[in-house]
């Protein structure tokens, strides 16, 4: 019998374009740098993402360790358990790493 896929994941077919791959808008500058704005929050997400899994967290566990109990089952987390303070580094970490994977671009506006 074949290997069955976890009915939660969900593959992103390559001819599916993300915001990097949508033409920048040339009838204004202001529409241009929200297409800009947006290609960046994506990217930083992406890279946040995975920053959180290579630390050894999952999404829900980090959820918690930044938002707490209450927060993550607002935000739709089926019941989130307070999490080992032990892993509080780890989350520090994906912070770090998150950062060095997608520099803050308005600092070099300064």
């Amino acid at each position: 019998m074949g290997a069955r896929r976890h009915p939660r994941r969900r593959r992103r077919a390559a001819s599916v374009p993300g915001w990097r791959a949508q033409p920048c808008p040339a009838d204004g500058a202001v529409r241009a740098a929200m297409q800009r704005i947006h290609v960046s929050r994506e990217h930083r997400g992406a890279c946040h993402l995975a920053a959180v899994r290579l630390c050894g967290l999952s999404t829900r566990t980090a959820m918690v360790i930044n938002l707490g109990v209450e927060q993550a089952t607002h935000y739709g987390r089926q019941e989130p358990h307070p999490v080992a303070a032990a892993l509080i580094p780890r989350r520090q970490r994906a912070e770090q790493l998150t950062d060095e994977l997608h520099p803050d671009p308005w600092n070099r506006c300064r």
